[in-house]
């Protein structure tokens, strides 16, 4: 995700953001509504300055663009549903 940080699925709806030469979390990105959670890892992508990010669900998946320094969804409405 850029020199010294990698992101990492930890769970069905969890990314962290490590840095490799200590080991510490950066940041942590949860997804909500985790009764909808189909069980697979997250998929995260960096693309340039992105990091985008796919959570799969019983009904289909959500796509977040997420803020590379602190994990937060940068768009307003929130992640959109691709069933």
């Amino acid at each position: 995700v850029g020199s010294s940080r990698i992101a990492v699925s930890d769970g069905p709806g969890t990314v962290r953001l490590l840095d490799p030469e200590t080991g510490r979390v950066k940041w942590t990105h949860e997804a909500t509504g985790e009764a909808s959670l189909a069980g697979d890892p997250p998929q995260v992508r960096a693309w340039g300055k992105n990091v985008v990010l796919a959570v799969r669900r019983n009904h289909g998946v959500e796509l977040d663009r997420l803020d590379p320094n602190g994990g937060k969804s940068v768009w307003p409405e929130g992640p959109a549903f691709l069933d």
